[in-house]
């Protein structure tokens, strides 16, 4: 009983935390269709004063993205996103013989023949993908305007059914502390007060101390 009240505080104290640092931008934007060499893009205006924006999300890098390799006209396969058009752009790969792959986040799942398990489609004869369950631990950007523009792309990609991507839980916040930012962690697991895990996290532990002062 004692592990969970606990565990209920924490929750809670992550909520309030993210209250008192930070602001909602976006809460889960999913596009689990395949996507080539195009964009997804999401426009916010009206955010107030702050200092950061904050993102997280899980990528899908479907089928036989083949990295880059010099001297290759297939292995150009490049994935990235921008801040009101300050690009960040690496190159991917999901098969072993290309020669450069610059992505940051080495933690990605490779599912190979069995994808059932994932909400993406593959269409290789074997299907393939590389998930990065919240890609490269998320990002905090210098960001003060009062509009955001984040874009989601694609270059270098053969055709859907060879080469592919797609994205989930695109949460997006803003704050005026880079250090508080990053200590709420990911915000993909963030619950705000209202929700009903943050108040019983609130709730359980003050009932239990009223509890014990009366014995």
């Amino acid at each position: 009983m004692r592990k969970l009240m606990l565990r209920m505080a924490s929750i809670a104290l992550l909520g309030v935390s993210f209250v008192a640092n930070a602001n909602w931008v976006e809460r889960g934007f999913d596009h689990y269709d395949n996507l080539g060499n195009e964009t997804i893009t999401l426009t916010y205006d009206d955010l107030g004063s702050h200092e950061y924006v904050k993102l997280n999300w899980d990528l899908f890098i479907i089928d036989t993205w083949d990295g880059y390799e010099d001297g290759s006209s297939n292995a150009t396969d490049f994935w990235g996103f921008s801040v009101d058009g300050n690009e960040y752009v690496w190159s991917f790969q999901a098969s072993a013989n290309v020669s450069r792959d610059n992505n940051p986040d080495r933690t990605g799942v490779r599912y190979y023949g069995d994808v059932s398990s994932l909400p993406v489609t593959a269409y290789r004869t074997i299907p393939m993908v590389m998930y990065y369950e919240n890609y490269n631990d998320g990002w905090i950007i210098p960001h003060t305007g009062e509009s955001l523009t984040i874009t989601f792309f694609a270059r270098g990609l053969q055709s859907l059914h060879d080469e592919s991507w797609a994205i989930s839980d695109v949460f997006i916040a803003t704050g005026n502390s880079e250090i508080a930012l990053n200590e709420i962690g990911n915000l993909q697991d963030v619950s705000t007060p209202g929700n009903p895990l943050v108040m019983a996290g609130l709730l359980f532990p003050i009932l239990y101390l009223i509890r014990k002062t009366k014995k």
